[in-house]
This record gives structure tokens, sequence and C-alpha cells, in this order.
């Protein structure tokens, strides 16, 4: 099935995908919770750097997106073997905070695993206090709003 095909919460995800393997099972036999996070985590980083946001960029500003909250619903579970797509979309924010949304779809039944909201603030790297986002971050936020269908 290909990935346009899939039923997604919002238009034009921002999409990767995942072929799961035995590693990523636990003792259910089925794909791990903090298996999921690290693909959220790397879908995000992926997504950002994308729009123009790398982590170097970032490094040298001295300021980074630190999560707040998250809001993770479980809906059903990937084994080995399974081919998944995780959708992503900037869904908000202003100039300190950002949101993002999150989608996982498992190919073969087009069944949604997982939906996912993240919160996060921008911290300065050193004091971890928060800070106003950088041009290059602002701007490749709005760029991830626009794309999909969001104002800021």
């Amino acid at each position: 099935m290909p990935q346009s095909s899939l039923s997604w919460d919002l238009p034009n995800p921002f999409t990767w995908r995942i072929s799961c393997g035995i590693e990523h099972e636990d003792r259910l036999a089925h794909v791990n919770n903090v298996q999921y996070l690290h693909w959220l985590e790397e879908t995000g980083w992926q997504h950002i750097t994308q729009l123009g946001a790398p982590w170097d960029e970032w490094k040298k500003s001295g300021v980074g997106m630190a999560t707040r909250e998250s809001h993770i619903e479980y809906l059903a579970a990937a084994r080995a073997g399974d081919l998944l797509y995780i959708g992503t979309w900037l869904t908000g924010g202003d100039r300190l905070r950002m949101t993002r949304h999150f989608q996982i779809i498992r190919v073969r039944d087009n069944i949604t695993l997982l939906r996912a909201d993240i919160h996060y603030v921008c911290i300065d790297l050193v004091s971890g206090k928060p800070k106003r986002k950088p041009p290059f971050m602002e701007q490749a936020h709005q760029a991830g709003m626009q794309a999909a269908g969001f104002t800021i």
C-alpha cells in the first residue's frame, strides 16, 4: 500500500518508514513502548532538519527544544516483520514553544497503532532556562506549520 493512501489524521505528513525487527520486540512479543518513543524523536529530528533547522545550527545558537509534555495513545501493537509509517506535523506553538502531532500506521492493514502530541519549549543549552527561538528555528517552525495547513 503506498504511503499516500494511508489514513492520515492530517494532510501532508512528513513520513519515515520503519521495518520492525525482532530487536524491537519486548517480553510481550510486540514492539516495546520505549522503541516507539525513540522513533517519534528520530522522525521529529528528520522533519525539522528537512525544514532547515539541523542540530548543528541549534548547537551554534546555544538553544534546543526540550520536551515539556507528552500525550501518547497506544492503540494496537506492531510485531517483527511489520512495516510502519510514522507521520508527523507541526501543529502549534509560538516564539517559545512548539507542538508536534505524530501518528504511526501499520502498512499491511492501514491500522493506526499510535497517536501522540508532544509539546516542546525552547531552552538555553547551558542554563536550561526558556529562551526565545532564534530566527532559523522560527522559520523552520513556520514552514512546517504551513505545510500542515496551520498558521502561527
